[in-house]
């Protein structure tokens, strides 16, 4: 239980922290622009490899396969790193995640079956499905589900690790009844969690409007109405501020604010047959944001009508007229993927895989009866 609880205090704090740590990223680079590469280094490689070498020094036993283990770690940790070059903060993740799948190996290790392997990764994973729908709420963070993916990179390493540095006493099916209910349990967690994660963040609808083209957004059409309606009441009122970039993130804003830049990358390369649909999706389903959160984003008139004239449409009188053009748009604006799915897709499988883990918590159907009484 103190191992238990040792490893969900680290996870909880790796949860927290994960917005802070761009933070201090940034703040380092800015401030130390020269030296920030040798920062990083003194505070997190040197420190982790250090600790590692002595590690691997006291090994005494199944000398071929702990250090097969050790060095197929670095192997999957080097070979992510070269092959996708990861940011600071991606590379002080995969430490976290690894020391974090570490502590949890330890809870299990000494059960000496397959839930000392596969309970610390669905504990882990568990950890960054947090910790990016958390991130997902800041709006100096984007949190989504391929950051997860890369989170299993660190998992993975820390777990070979773990296997190299303290291997279980063995390894078989179940020890017990009680080790398939808690892989089941700990595997239903996880799919679970993953699933409210990707409802959450991932899940939305396709807009299509035959003005001009469609796109992807977290809110249906009718949504998209009311926010806009909820956004130019409280705007109006009140002046808006920037929000602190660690607060509550407002999505409707930022998915303005995806299609503003999409636009004004479009414009800057002349491509005026993106620009002028973007800006369109703008005034008709964003306008309180060109009016009060950015107006500065919001096209003057002449603009407008120039571009218009460009893709060889009619800027017209208001805010909204002529087609996107003789193609069909479709605005690749969000950062994000969203995805149209209904959320049976995502829960019906997720049922399906919960039923299934359901049954793996039963007795074994071929354990021999209690003898009945006389």
């Amino acid at each position: 239980m103190r191992r238990f609880l040792l490893a969900l205090t680290a996870a909880a704090a790796v949860v927290v922290s994960g917005p802070f740590v761009g933070e201090l990223n940034t703040s380092l680079l800015n401030a130390f622009p020269d030296q920030h590469l040798g920062i990083v280094v003194a505070a997190i490689v040197i420190p982790a490899f250090v600790a590692l070498g002595v590690a691997a020094f006291r090994i005494r036993t199944r000398r071929v396969l702990r250090y097969g283990a050790f060095i197929l770690a670095l192997a999957v940790a080097g070979g992510y790193a070269a092959a996708l070059q990861p940011s600071y903060t991606e590379q002080f993740h995969l430490t976290e995640y690894a020391v974090l799948t570490f502590l949890f190996y330890r809870v299990w290790r000494d059960r000496g079956d397959t839930t000392a392997l596969v309970l610390p990764v669905a504990a882990a994973l568990v950890a960054g499905l947090a910790d990016e729908w958390f991130q997902w709420f800041v709006p100096s963070r984007i949190g989504e589900l391929r950051d997860v993916v890369l989170n299993g990179v660190g998992i993975s390493a820390g777990l070979l690790v773990a296997l190299a540095l303290d291997p279980p006493p063995g390894v078989r099916a179940f020890a017990d009844d009680r080790s398939r209910r808690l892989l089941a349990g700990g595997l239903a967690v996880l799919v679970a969690a993953a699933a409210v994660f990707l409802q959450a963040v991932h899940l939305g609808h396709q807009i299509d409007d035959p003005a001009i083209g469609s796109f992807r957004s977290r809110y249906s059409t009718a949504e998209l109405a009311a926010e806009s309606q909820d956004r130019a009441r409280r705007w109006s009122a009140a002046p808006l501020e920037s929000p602190p970039r660690i607060s509550r993130e407002d999505h409707y804003l930022s998915e303005a604010m995806y299609h503003v830049r999409r636009r004004n990358d479009a414009v800057a390369m002349q491509d005026f047959a993106t620009a002028w649909p973007e800006n369109l999706v703008l005034e008709r389903y964003y306008e309180p944001v060109l009016r009060y959160a950015s107006p500065g984003s919001r096209w003057p008139p002449e603009q407008r009508a120039e571009i218009a004239a460009a893709v060889g449409v009619s800027s017209g009188d208001g805010p909204i007229a002529g087609a996107a053009g003789p193609q069909a748009f479709v605005s690749h604006a969000s950062p994000l993927p969203i995805y149209a799915w209904s959320r049976g897709w995502v829960w019906g499988p997720a049922g399906l895989v919960l039923a299934a883990l359901v049954v793996l918590a039963r007795p074994w159907a071929g354990a021999p009866a209690a003898p009945a009484a006389a």
